[in-house]
């Protein structure tokens, strides 16, 4: 096998993972940023998978990334711009697209992108989804459409500042934000939306 080639393991899992319901080579490679055929190239054994594609593999796929095929690079350490209080709100202490962050963490298995930001959460509003201390980490680079992140949790930042860690939802022709255990609310002028990429227990 290539050196740039994918352990047997790590095929297996991301053959396995593609194998479910609903799964597709096509919306990976979407997710991915890659032309569809790599995908298929991982799955068969002759195109590696890089370090930052093993959370976005395993987020899709929905299984970890298997400890003993884990990379052995140096840990990655993502800055944390911010926390998310009671009421869901994200107080920002730091620019998120500058990053410098106010504390930083390891990156989950298998890294993130070099964009990627965290935020760490206040309170019990968003339980049982997520609990006081857990980190959430995002992608900082999300502007564009983000259509696509209907009905998933996301980081919505609003043209008047305020940034939420809430599902996005659409109806009556206006997006709202939904969380457990606090009433949703219109989010009429969005500016822009980033999926909630992995979430770090305490």
């Amino acid at each position: 096998m290539s050196k740039d080639a994918p352990s047997e393991s790590l095929r297996l899992w991301l053959v396995e993972g593609l194998s479910k319901p609903g799964k597709t080579n096509t919306e990976l490679a979407r997710l991915l940023g890659i032309p569809q055929p790599r995908v298929a190239e991982m799955k068969k054994g002759t195109r590696a998978m890089k370090t930052t594609e093993l959370a976005i593999i395993s987020d899709y796929i929905g299984e970890p990334v298997p400890m003993d095929i884990l990379p052995t690079a140096t840990e990655q350490l993502v800055p944390v711009v911010g926390y998310v209080s009671a009421g869901a709100e994200i107080f920002s202490v730091d620019d998120h697209i500058k990053g410098a962050g106010i504390d930083y963490v390891p990156a989950p298995p298998g890294g993130l992108s070099k964009s990627a930001v965290a935020v760490i959460v206040r309170g019990d509003s968003m339980i049982p989804v997520f609990e006081d201390g857990d980190t959430i980490f995002y992608d900082s680079l999300c502007e564009g459409d983000f259509t696509h992140l209907i009905g998933k949790s996301c980081v919505v930042r609003l043209k008047d500042g305020r940034t939420f860690v809430k599902k996005l939802q659409h109806s009556g022709g206006q997006y709202w934000l939904y969380s457990h255990n606090a009433e949703p609310i219109v989010a009429p002028e969005i500016e822009w939306v980033a999926k909630v990429l992995w979430v770090k227990k305490p």
